[in-house]
C-alpha cells in the first residue's frame, strides 16, 4: 500500500494534525454520509487556519511570545497634532503641516522635523507668549486665507452663474421685466463678437437670462435679503414700524411694512420688511391680522417694539376697531408696553396745506389750465405760440390734488406765463380777473406761500431721518409763519419775492388771516407731540438739558454724563449716532435706552410712498397678471440697500446649467 501523504500544522500547544486518504475514507463509511464529512472538513480548515497565523508570528518574533503590533502614525508622532499650531506656527493642509511663517510645506509630519523647521524662525518669534501669541496666530491665518482667496480661480460655470445673480438683480432693482434679461444677453453677446476673443464670447452666450432663469434669479436673491434682514433684527435693541397701504392697477390693497431697528453700537437699520396683499375687505381688524402675522412670521419680539408710523385713515387710527385700538388692546393683553402712534408728518402738513383755500384765486387758475390743456387744439396751438414767441416755458402744469407739490408748480408755471396767457385767451374766452390788479396780487401771495409749503414738503421727505430732525424743521416753520405775518402787517416782502412786485406800498393786512390757519393747522398736529419733546431734547442735545426739569430717572445719569469730559468732547466732535454708541450701557441703561428708542422711531411713512412709486412702475397695465409673490419679490429687491450674498446663492445652487 502506497505510504498515505499528510499535512502537519504545529501549533503553540505543538499539536500535530494527519489527514490521510485512508482515514477520510474510514470516516465516509462510519457515518455514511457526505454532509458528516464537509462539516469536519470546514472545521479541520478552520483550526489550520487560525494556527497558521500564529505560526507565522513566532517564525517571524523568533520566540513562542505573539508578534507586539507595530504603532500607529499618531503614536509615531507622524500625524498633525493640533498643538502645533500655536507652537510652531504650522497649518495641517492636505495631511501636510504648512508654515505660515514661510511658503514652506513639511512632507514628512514628524514632530521632530516641525520643531527643527521651527527653529529657523524661533529667534523672531518666541518673544510671543501667552495672549498675543495666539493673536499672532490668528493674524497669520487671516492673511494666510487673503492670500488663499487671492490665487483661488472659480470654475467657469460658476463665474457666469454668479455673472446671471449679478444681471438678474440690476434688472429688478431698476424694475424691469424678467424678460429684459434675454434682450440683456443679446446685446452682451453682440458686444463680444465685435470687441472680445473667442473665449469671453463662448462665456457670453453661456449666460443663464431667459425669462424664467431671471424669474428663479430675483425670488433666490429676494429670499437672501429677508433672510439677512430677519438675521439683523434678533440684534435690535428696539424697532419701528411703518405701514400704509394703496391699490395696484387690479384694485387689491397692497399694505406695505416698513421696519426700523436700531442695533446695540446705534447703527440704524431701515429696510423694507414686507407686502401684504389683501383681497378682501380693509377693515381695521383685516390690518391688524396682516400686522400680527407680519410680527410672527419675521419672528419679531413684540416687546422691543416701540412705535408705528401711519396715515390717517379711519382703519389705522381708530380708537376702537382700528389698527391702533386693536394693537393698543392686544398688547394689554400681553402685559406689554403700549406702543408710541406716529401720524405721517407729511400726511399732516398735506392736509395743514389744503386748509389754505383761497378759491378766488386757485379755481380761476385751475379752470384756464384744464380750459387750455383739455383740448388738444388749444393745447397745440397754445404750445406752438409759446414757441413762435421764445417764451420761458413751453407748456402749464395741470393741478393733481393726490401730488402734493403739484399746486406750488401750477400757480408758478402760470404766473410765470401770465402775459402769454392773456393774450392767448383774448377773443377766446372772458376771463376778467387775469387783467385785475388786486387778483394778480392774491396770485402772487398764493405763489410763494404754496412754494415756501413745498419747500417745507420736501425737507420732511427722505430716508434715515431722525425723529427730532422732523420735529425741529415743523418747529421752525410755524416760527417763520409768525415771522412773516408780522411783516406783512408791516408792508415788507423780503421773503416774498413774487408779492413784492404789488402794491409795493401798501399793507398785506389781508393775508394775516391766512396765515393765521395756518399757523393755528401745524399747531394743532404737533400737539401730540408735546408729550414726547423732553425725551428728545435728551437724545438729541444730553449736554444743554437741565437735569432737574427731567424725568426723574433720568437726572442722576444726565449729572454724570454732563460732568463726563470726555464724553463731552465726544459729543462735540462726533454725529448724534457715534457719540451715543460710545456710551457706556451699564453706566448709563435708561439714556441709552431713551437714546434708543428716539434712534428707532418713524416720523413719517416717506419710505411707504416711495415704495408705492415703484409699484406703480412694476404693477403696471403691462404687468398687471404678476402674482402677489412675484410683487413682493420685486419690491424687496428694489427697495433694500443691503447687497445679496452671491457666493453664498452659487453654493446652494443644485445644478449650474447653460443658457437654452
Amino acid at each position: 500500500m502506497r505510504r498515505a501523504k499528510f499535512i502537519s500544522l504545529e501549533t503553540a500547544a505543538h499539536i500535530r494534525i494527519r489527514v490521510t486518504r485512508d482515514s477520510v475514507n474510514k470516516t465516509i463509511n462510519v457515518w455514511g454520509n457526505c454532509r458528516y464529512f464537509i462539516f469536519l472538513l470546514f472545521a479541520l480548515i478552520l483550526i489550520a487556519l487560525e494556527n497558521i497565523g500564529d505560526f507565522g508570528s513566532m517564525i517571524m518574533s523568533g520566540s513562542d511570545q505573539p508578534a507586539k503590533k507595530s504603532r500607529t502614525l499618531v503614536q509615531e508622532n507622524r500625524a498633525f497634532q493640533s498643538e502645533w499650531e500655536e507652537a510652531y506656527f504650522q497649518i495641517e493642509e492636505n495631511g501636510k503641516a504648512k508654515c505660515l511663517l514661510c511658503p514652506i510645506i513639511i512632507n514628512g509630519v514628524k514632530s521632530f522635523n516641525v520643531k527643527r523647521h521651527y527653529k529657523t524662525h524661533a529667534g523672531k518669534y518666541d518673544d510671543y507668549q501667552g495672549e498675543s501669541r495666539k493673536r499672532k496666530l490668528e493674524c497669520l491665518k487671516a492673511e494666510r486665507s487673503k492670500q488663499g482667496k487671492m490665487f483661488f480661480k472659480k470654475k467657469e460655470p460658476e463665474e457666469v452663474t454668479i455673472t446671471s445673480y449679478k444681471i438678474s438683480h440690476l434688472l429688478a432693482s431698476n424694475m424691469k421685466p424678467y424678460s429684459d434679461g434675454e434682450i440683456t444677453k443679446q446685446a452682451i453677446v453682440l458686444f463680444t463678437e465685435d470687441n472680445c476673443s473667442p473665449a469671453i464670447q463662448q462665456k457670453a452666450k453661456k449666460l443663464q437670462l431667459s425669462n424664467d432663469t431671471v424669474t428663479r434669479r430675483v425670488d433666490c436673491i429676494s429670499q437672501d435679503l429677508h433672510e439677512q434682514l430677519i438675521h439683523k433684527s434678533q440684534d435690535f435693541s428696539y424697532y419701528s414700524l411703518a405701514l400704509d397701504s394703496t391699490n395696484d392697477i387690479t384694485d387689491i390693497e397692497q399694505l406695505a411694512v416698513f421696519i426700523r431697528g436700531v442695533m446695540p453700537d446705534f447703527k440704524i437699520c431701515e429696510e423694507f420688511l414686507t407686502l401684504r396683499s389683501i383681497h378682501g375687505t380693509t377693515k381695521g381688524t383685516d390690518m391688524f391680522r396682516e400686522f400680527h402675522a407680519t410680527l410672527q412670521e419675521a419672528h419679531l419680539d413684540p416687546s422691543k417694539l416701540y412705535s408705528l408710523a401711519t396715515d390717517g385713515c379711519p382703519a389705522m387710527l381708530g380708537k376702537n376697531l382700528g389698527l391702533q385700538g386693536l394693537v393698543n388692546k392686544w398688547r394689554a393683553e400681553q402685559n406689554l408696553d403700549a406702543v408710541t402712534w406716529q401720524h405721517c408728518i407729511i400726511h399732516q402738513e398735506s392736509l395743514v396745506a389744503k386748509s389754505l383755500k383761497m378759491s378766488n384765486v386757485t379755481d380761476i387758475v385751475i379752470s384756464t389750465v384744464n380750459w387750455i390743456r383739455a383740448n388738444a387744439l388749444n393745447h397745440r396751438k397754445f404750445k406752438a405760440f409759446l414757441t413762435d414767441i421764445d417764451a420761458d416755458h413751453g407748456d402749464l402744469i395741470m393741478f393733481t390734488a393726490v401730488r402734493w407739490l403739484s399746486r406750488a408748480a401750477c400757480l408758478k408755471r402760470f404766473y410765470a406765463l401770465l402775459p402769454e396767457i392773456k393774450i392767448f385767451v383774448e377773443g377766446k374766452k372772458d376771463i376778467p380777473q387775469l387783467g385785475n390788479e388786486h387778483w394778480v396780487a392774491d396770485l402772487a401771495f398764493m405763489v410763494d406761500i404754496t412754494s415756501h409749503l413745498s419747500s417745507l414738503n420736501r425737507n420732511l421727505q427722505g430716508n434715515n431721518k431722525l425723529c427730532h430732525a422732523w420735529y425741529g424743521t415743523v418747529s421752525g416753520f410755524i416760527e417763520k409763519l409768525c415771522l412773516w405775518r408780522k411783516h406783512l402787517e408791516e408792508g415788507v416782502t423780503t421773503h416774498f419775492v413774487t408779492l413784492s412786485n404789488h402794491r409795493q406800498n401798501g399793507s398785506f393786512k389781508t393775508y394775516d388771516q391766512v396765515i393765521s390757519t395756518l399757523i393755528d393747522g401745524f399747531k394743532r398736529r404737533i400737539e401730540g407731540m408735546h408729550h414726547s419733546v423732553p425725551l428728545m431734547n435728551i437724545f438729541s442735545n444730553p449736554m444743554a438739558v437741565d437735569a432737574a426739569t427731567a424725568p426723574d430717572i433720568f437726572q442722576m445719569e444726565l449729572l454724570d454724563l454732563q460732568s463726563d469730559i470726555e464724553l463731552r468732547l465726544l459729543f462735540q466732535s462726533n454725529g448724534l449716532l457715534e457719540f451715543w454708541g460710545a456710551v457706556p450701557e451699564e453706566k448709563y441703561p435708561n439714556l441709552i435706552a431713551n437714546a434708543s428708542k428716539n434712534a428707532c422711531m418713524f416720523g413719517s411713512t416717506y419710505v411707504c410712498e416711495a415704495l408705492f412709486s415703484k409699484l406703480v412702475r412694476i404693477k403696471s397695465k403691462y404687468r398687471n397678471r404678476l402674482t402677489d409673490r412675484h410683487l413682493k419679490q420685486l419690491l424687496c429687491t428694489a427697495s433694500s440697500t443691503m447687497k445679496p450674498r452671491y457666493d453664498k446663492l452659487v453654493k446652494n445652487q443644485i445644478q449650474f446649467q447653460v443658457s437654452h
